[in-house]
């Protein structure tokens, strides 16, 4: 078997950054909730969603680039880039990862109509939420993303 028990100097590093935990979830809500007000009225775009008893802590600051967009998700993706600005698709869905296609015998296979987890792999993008982003960094993102609406 495998050993994966952390080393003293391993537990010490992980038992300090929980002590920042409070810090950086409050500023992940502060972060994600300039993005909700900038992008409340923009149907182009649809916003993530914090259900009654829960909480997000906006690990990532996730949308989906709707139709009415003008544009795919890819396109958005590239053009932000363009104007400077890092994004990230969404996790692509199980059933589109090359290790479940059915391609190993020893592995179940995923494939078949899931059109979920298909639509969210292909309109789903995530847009910068790092801590130390500054407010006039948030308001760029903000309104780059809205220029490239067609």
């Amino acid at each position: 078997g495998m050993n994966y028990r952390l080393t003293n100097v391993q537990a010490a590093l992980g038992l300090a950054q929980t002590e920042k935990l409070d810090f950086a979830v409050a500023r992940k809500r502060e972060i994600a909730r300039t993005y909700l007000e900038a992008l409340a009225g923009f149907e182009h775009v649809t916003l993530p969603v914090e259900r009654p008893a829960c909480r997000n802590v906006y690990w990532m600051f996730g949308v989906l680039i709707n139709d009415s967009f003008g544009r795919t998700k890819n396109e958005v993706m590239e053009l932000l880039r363009e104007h400077g600005v890092d994004s990230r698709s969404f996790f692509y869905p199980m059933s589109e990862q090359p290790a479940m296609r059915g391609t190993d015998p020893r592995l179940p296979r995923l494939d078949g109509h899931r059109p979920v987890s298909a639509d969210l792999g292909r309109r789903g993008m995530y847009l910068p939420s790092g801590l130390g982003l500054t407010a006039e960094q948030i308001r760029f993102c903000i309104e780059t993303l809205k220029s490239l609406a067609r």
